[in-house]
């Protein structure tokens, strides 16, 4: 893999937005989504867009990197890329895709499971 990433979705059915989704469809998808995190072990999990951190850890949080993680890897925020989404401008998102970059990068570096 190039770029070192893989993609997944926690609901896994188009949808014009976040609010279509069902509670019990979140609740299928976190669990799924903890077993593949678990198989897998990716060094970083990133949530694109609060909703699916929120809907994940039944937290409200804000974007960039969490303290918390999950079955070891470090966890991630970034704003919506949807079009939809208004409340951040391209400038701050973006800042939000190089922080994330350069946690991938420094792990990368330090070692796929050091503190930090």
């Amino acid at each position: 893999m190039q770029f070192g990433l893989g993609l997944t979705d926690l609901v896994k059915r188009p949808t014009d937005s976040a609010a279509d989704v069902r509670g019990d469809e979140f609740a299928a998808g976190r669990q799924l989504l903890a077993d593949k995190i678990t198989r897998v072990q990716p060094l970083i999990v990133c949530f694109n867009g609060l909703t699916g951190y929120q809907q994940f850890f039944q937290e409200y949080t804000q974007p960039g990197r969490q303290a918390r993680r999950l079955h070891g890897a470090k966890v991630f925020v970034l704003p919506s890329t949807s079009a939809r989404n208004a409340a951040y401008s391209r400038d701050v998102v973006l800042g939000y895709f190089r922080d994330l970059c350069a946690l991938r990068d420094t792990l990368r570096h330090n070692g796929r499971r050091q503190e930090g």
